[in-house]
C-alpha cells in the first residue's frame, strides 16, 4: 500500500517541481502548514485508533487531509464532517447491514479513500494554483478559476457524503430485499446499487442506497 503511494508522490512532486508550481508556496505562513499537518496527523491517528481506515487508507487520508487543509480551511471543515460522520455510520448498526457488509469489514481502503478524496483533493490543487493557499469569498455565478475549484471541491465532497450517507443508512434500515435500480432484481443486501424502501411512522417514502 506505501509502495504505490511514494511512487505517485515522487512522481507529482517532480511533475509540480517541472511546472514551477513550489513558487506559489514560497510566501505561505509557517502556520498553515502546521495547521495542515496537525490536521493529517489527528485524523490519520484517530481512524487507525477507531480502525475505521488500514494503514494504507491511513497513509492516502493524511494526503488528502494535508492538501485540502492546506487549500483552504473550508476545505478542511467539509472534510472532517464527512470523515466523522461516515465513519461513525459505517460502525451504526454494522451486525445488521448484512453479509456483503461484513464480507468488507468496516475499516476503509486506500482505494476507497482516493474514491471519496482523490477528486476533491484535485480540484484542491487547482485552487492553490488559481488563489494561492488562502480562504477567499465564493462568487456567483462563478467569476474566475478559483470559485470553479473551490465548488468543484465543495460538490464533490458532499457528493460523496450523500452517497456514503444514503449506503450506510439503507443497508442498516431497510424493509424487504434489495433491488438492483438498473434491473430492479433483488440482490444481497450491501450491494453496490441496490435500493431499499423506508417506510415510516408517519407515511413518509424514503429510498435507501445500499
Amino acid at each position: 500500500m506505501l509502495q504505490p503511494l511514494a511512487v505517485v508522490c515522487f512522481a507529482a512532486l517532480s511533475l509540480a517541481a517541472s511546472l514551477g508550481f513550489f513558487c506559489i508556496f514560497s510566501d505561505v505562513s509557517i502556520h498553515r502548514y502546521a495547521l495542515s499537518f496537525a490536521v493529517s496527523t489527528a485524523v490519520v491517528y484517530w481512524s487507525l485508533k477507531r480502525k475505521s481506515l488500514d494503514v494504507g487508507g491511513a497513509a492516502w487520508a493524511f494526503v488528502v487531509g494535508f492538501i485540502l487543509t492546506f487549500a483552504n480551511v473550508t476545505f478542511c471543515v467539509t472534510m472532517l464532517t464527512f470523515f466523522v460522520t461516515s465513519s461513525r455510520l459505517t460502525k451504526w448498526r454494522s451486525s445488521s447491514k448484512g453479509k456483503l457488509s461484513e464480507e468488507e469489514g468496516t475499516q476503509r481502503n486506500h482505494i476507497q479513500v482516493l474514491c471519496n478524496g482523490g477528486l476533491a483533493t484535485l480540484a484542491a490543487l487547482l485552487y492553490v494554483w488559481c488563489a494561492g493557499a488562502s480562504e477567499r469569498h465564493l462568487h456567483w455565478p462563478p467569476q474566475d478559476c478559483s470559485d470553479l475549484s473551490a465548488l468543484a471541491v465543495l460538490v464533490s465532497l458532499g457528493s460523496v457524503c450523500g452517497d456514503t450517507w444514503a449506503s450506510e443508512i439503507g443497508s442498516a434500515v431497510r424493509y424487504g430485499e434489495p433491488r438492483l435500480i438498473t434491473s430492479w432484481r433483488k440482490v444481497p443486501a450491501g450491494t453496490n446499487g441496490g435500493i431499499t424502501v423506508i417506510v415510516n411512522s408517519k407515511f413518509q417514502l424514503l429510498f435507501g442506497w445500499e
